[in-house]
């Protein structure tokens, strides 16, 4: 029983990450929902495609808390506490973190693109994915991408499908 499971193990560990890509519900531009897709070779946030090597660094910000305002201020009438600040016993918190990319597009420019998540798991697990596709820590710089040249018609978005309505 210990040796399968050693096995199993040791197999997980040898599998490629990039292979176990995958899709994320985020929040792009901050508001608006969007589905984001670490491919073999490219990043799909929303409408926007980016090669994997056109990523010159990403950064992450989070832990964080997020207030609900309206919770907090109905305790706040009802237990007559003025305390509006976010420190506030009354407010609820949550787990909010979100990701800056900075990435050359097709044209040579230097461009960024912001993608949030709520679910601590979701960004962890985007965390994990993004540095294994990338091959880039936290914040560290890829001295290659501003010399990586491409086209959008080299990374084509994929096709809606039934299940899946964002590319």
């Amino acid at each position: 029983m210990f040796m399968s499971a050693l096995l199993a193990a040791l197999a997980f560990l040898v599998i490629p990450l990039p292979s176990l890509a995958g899709s994320y519900d985020a929040l792009c531009n901050a508001t608006q929902k969007c589905v984001v897709k670490i491919l073999n070779d490219r990043l799909i946030v929303g409408d926007s495609i980016v090669p994997i090597d056109a990523i010159a660094s990403w950064s992450k910000s989070g832990p964080g808390r997020t207030a609900n305002s309206t919770t907090g201020s109905i305790l706040t009438i009802l237990l007559h506490n003025y305390n509006h600040s976010s420190n506030s016993p009354y407010y609820l918190k949550g787990y909010q973190s979100s990701f800056n990319l900075s990435y050359y597009t097709a044209d040579q420019k230097e461009d960024q693109v912001s993608i949030g998540f709520v679910n601590e798991s979701v960004s962890r697990w985007f965390e994990i994915e993004l540095q294994a596709a990338t091959g880039l820590p936290k914040q560290a710089i890829n001295d290659k991408a501003p010399l990586f040249k491409w086209t959008p018609s080299d990374y084509p978005a994929p096709q809606n499908t039934p299940g899946n309505p964002y590319p």
